[in-house]
């Protein structure tokens, strides 16, 4: 590559620059031009294994950043990769902010991970294959005789349309892939500044991006809002803004429906100093995303996970009941409990079960089927038939609902392990334990009322709806799972008792 002040002699070059910017002086960016932007992109580019390109700035109103391509000689076989951008763009913006637009435009200018190019693949596959699958569904339908066939002259014009609407919808196609070719981009400006910065950088250029613009943007150039990639960075990396939960009407009602109308506040290390420094200390230990938790002053003492919708990163919901009379190290054991309901592997393992079990008296009702057809058993009537898929169809939610119930107290379980495997079982134990009692407290209390325990029946079909394994077997399974580490605990409060 040139040295590229030899660029700022190109009259191609400063024509290009000029047809995208207007009018306006253009410069090289030095350090000792900009100092203090220069020096930090240097410091990240090195740090991420990043190229670093040359940076040329325009002195123009127009609020613009783009990368170039320019022949480095009259073959045009090599290409000199350059970025640049006017002053009104870098306005108002800090190092940092600039420097994540800096990797959004090598994002334009390297080539796509495999994983990109598979979904950019994908959602040009997507759009443009619609109209055939329909078309192929509706051979099918009529090949298998549940529909009469077409004539010659009907089939022949079923299938001109749809290879019209394939071209229709070849833009369709193509404008997706620029969507995710600019979601791509933003994920590298997040990955060269932070998200955080490359979050901060869009907001600001969202005041100057019209209604009109958004439509053109959106409709003819295939560039998503900004509003969306904004969301699109949240959901890759993470970030969780607590004002988007605060602000989104449908939580909040959903929220005080179920604790009630006490004040909904973030807790942070300026509020709840001793438990968000130890939260935050075990999440880098451990390598965990830090999650938002909001703290909600009611009676009821309850956590929870939450998600606004599915691609929202988790948040974490605890009660003030819940905090009473306990250490940061037990409160951060509640933490880590509730985030693991949302792992991918606990979902996953939900779906397989819940359909697993949801299928099996169909499954029955099908080897039933078989069985008769081969003349293993007698044919039955159409009646019996007719009854026997009634009653597996009736018997689907019920069976749904037990796998249902059983994948959660299995969840239970494991929840409470990754628990213990960052803050330790003794905390898990005693928030545990703690349950225990209240639950004797309630025990008793009935006794002295009078009230009749339930029967077997009644208690063992509580124990297959509810949702959660007893505690005294949550409690021996933590005991036995961490029978080493408790026991080295238990020497050590011995010896330090024992000390002078």
């Amino acid at each position: 590559m040139r040295d590229p002040n030899e660029l700022l002699n190109n009259k191609n070059f400063l024509a290009n620059v000029r047809d995208l910017f207007g009018e306006g002086k253009v410069m090289l960016m030095t350090p000792e031009s900009h100092p203090e932007i220069m020096a930090l992109y240097t410091r990240l580019c090195t740090k991420k294994g990043k190229p670093q390109r040359p940076v040329f700035v325009v002195k123009t109103e127009a609020n613009y950043a783009c990368a170039l391509h320019f022949p480095d000689d009259d073959s045009a076989t090599d290409y000199t990769k350059a970025i640049a951008v006017s002053t009104a763009f870098m306005r108002n913006k800090s190092p940092l902010e600039i420097c994540s637009d800096f990797g959004y435009e090598e994002g334009h200018m390297s080539p796509f991970s495999r994983r990109q190019l598979l979904g950019m693949a994908a959602s040009f596959a997507g759009w443009t294959s619609v109209p055939w699958d329909v078309r192929l569904a509706d051979v099918g339908l009529r090949k298998t005789g549940i529909f009469p066939e077409d004539s010659p002259a009907a089939s022949i014009a079923k299938t001109f349309a749809a290879g019209m609407a394939t071209i229709i919808s070849l833009p369709l196609g193509i404008l997706a892939v620029l969507r995710r070719k600019e979601h791509a981009c933003d994920e590298e400006g997040a990955k060269l500044a932070g998200p955080e910065a490359a979050i901060s950088s869009l907001e600001k250029d969202r005041e100057h991006e019209t209604r009109a613009r958004r439509s053109l943007n959106m409709g003819l150039l295939g560039y998503p809002s900004i509003n969306r990639r904004i969301g699109h960075i949240k959901r890759k990396f993470g970030v969780t803004d607590p004002e988007d939960l605060l602000n989104n009407k449908r939580f909040m009602a959903d929220l005080r429906k179920t604790l009630g109308d006490g004040a909904v506040t973030v807790m942070t290390q300026q509020t709840h100093p001793e438990i968000m420094s130890l939260y935050s200390n075990l999440c880098q230990q451990v390598g965990k995303r830090e999650r938002t938790v909001i703290l909600v002053e009611s009676p009821i003492a309850n956590a929870a996970a939450i998600r606004t919708r599915w691609s929202a990163p988790v948040a974490i919901i605890i009660t003030s009941a819940l905090l009473e009379n306990k250490s940061a190290a037990r409160v951060c054991a509640i933490l880590f409990h509730e985030e693991p309901h949302f792992s991918r592997r606990q979902l996953l393992k939900h779906f397989l079960t819940e359909t697993a079990i949801a299928t099996v008296p169909l499954d029955v009702v099908a080897v039933d089927g078989g069985l008769r057809i081969k003349g293993v058993l007698q044919q039955d009537s159409g009646w019996r038939i007719l009854a026997k898929l009634s009653a597996a169809a009736a018997l689907m939610p019920v069976v749904d609902l037990l796998g249902c119930r059983a994948v959660s107290r299995g969840a239970e379980y494991n929840c409470d392990a990754e628990s213990a495997k960052i803050a330790g079982p003794g905390p898990v134990l005693d928030n545990l334990r703690e349950e225990r009692r209240e639950e004797i407290k309630e025990e008793d209390l009935d006794r002295r009322l009078g009230l009749k325990p339930p029967s077997k029946p009644v208690r063992i079909l509580k124990a297959l709806l509810a949702d959660h394994p007893p505690v005294e077997k949550r409690i021996r399974h933590i005991e036995h799972t961490f029978a080493d580490e408790l026991k080295r605990e238990a020497e050590a409060r011995d010896e330090t008792g024992r000390a002078p």
